[in-house]
Formats: C-alpha cells, structure tokens, sequence
C-alpha cells in the first residue's frame, strides 16, 4: 500500500525505500548538478519517462537487458564523463584563454 499526500501546490509527497550505495551515487551526482536529492530524483524520472515515452516501450521492459551490455555502457559513460570533465578544466584553464585569444587575435591581425 503507498501512502501518498497531495500538497496545496499540486505535488504528491511519498516515501520511497532506496539501497544505501544508490542513495549516496544520487546524492553526489546530485551535488555535481548544483541541485537538491529531490531535483536529481525527479530530472531523472522525467528523463526516463521521456525515453520510454519516444522509444514506446513498455514499462516492464524499461531496464532489462544483458547484465555485461549494462557494466559496459556504464563503463563507457563514466569514461565519457571523465573525459568531458577533463574538457571542462582545461577550457576553465587560463592555458586556454590565452590560446583562444592568441587565435582571435590572429583572426583579427588578418582582417
């Protein structure tokens, strides 16, 4: 039985039971994104819906799938993560603001 409350602002308020390591990996992707465990729960909810909603799958087909295809696309996202974090420092790097404004300056000189 789920005991839902209907807020005045429209929102239903309910518990849900989470496995500590799932709750801790939401948390810190939560606090990458600058946005609260709730705001991190329901960007991904909606986000999933969304998927299923342009792939017309079936909810009780959401997830299943090879157990290995799983591990390797996870691998292969947290490695594209990293990649794009790595991207991030060097453009926030002061390495690539002189780069970029030696080519603008270039850019210019040859105007």
């Amino acid at each position: 039985m789920v005991r839902s409350y209907t807020m005045d602002n429209g929102q239903s308020q309910f518990s849900i039971r989470l496995p500590t390591a799932l709750r801790d990996e939401l948390h810190a992707e939560a606090r990458r994104h600058n946005r609260s465990l709730n705001s991190e729960i329901l960007k991904r909810l909606e986000f999933s819906m969304l998927k299923m909603e342009e792939n017309r799958s079936e909810p009780e087909a959401f997830g299943k799938g090879d157990k290995g295809s799983d591990r390797e696309l996870k691998a292969l996202l947290q490695q594209m993560s990293r990649k794009i974090d790595g991207l991030q420092n060097y453009i926030d790097s002061e390495k690539f603001s002189a780069n970029l404004f030696r080519k603008a300056f270039a850019y210019f000189a040859k105007k």
